[in-house]
């Protein structure tokens, strides 16, 4: 939005913009870029079963555990993975939410900037 909304502001030498609509595109413009960021950063997901533990610890050992102890212990690690990455999504979608609220009120800045000359 800054590229075209600020070029079209911007660049009447003769009647420039207001300054502070101006600044607080920009503003704007920081927190969709962090926003941004913060959503394409590689996170560590935790999922998935390991199996070689699972076999040595319920499967080969002696004596073998019972089916409904090692459906228990599946149960409950899936529950943590699940909790772990809940936290992360929770976030991610804030972040989503901040950076479409910064896009629209950075529109609107730069509507401001060019009515207001």
């Amino acid at each position: 939005m800054s590229s075209f909304f600020g070029a079209a502001a911007l660049s009447d030498q003769d009647r420039p913009p207001s300054t502070h609509w101006v600044l607080l595109a920009f503003a704007c413009l920081f927190v969709v870029l962090v926003a941004a960021i913060s959503i394409v950063w590689p996170y560590q997901w935790r999922w998935g079963i390991d199996v070689r533990r699972l076999l040595g610890d319920y499967v080969e050992a002696d004596p073998p555990a019972p089916i409904d102890e090692m459906r228990r212990s599946l149960a409950w690690y899936m529950q943590v993975d699940t909790d772990s990455n809940s936290k992360k999504l929770d976030c991610l979608w804030w972040c989503l939410r901040i950076a479409l609220v910064a896009i629209a009120a950075e529109v609107v800045f730069w509507v401001l900037a060019l009515w207001m000359r």
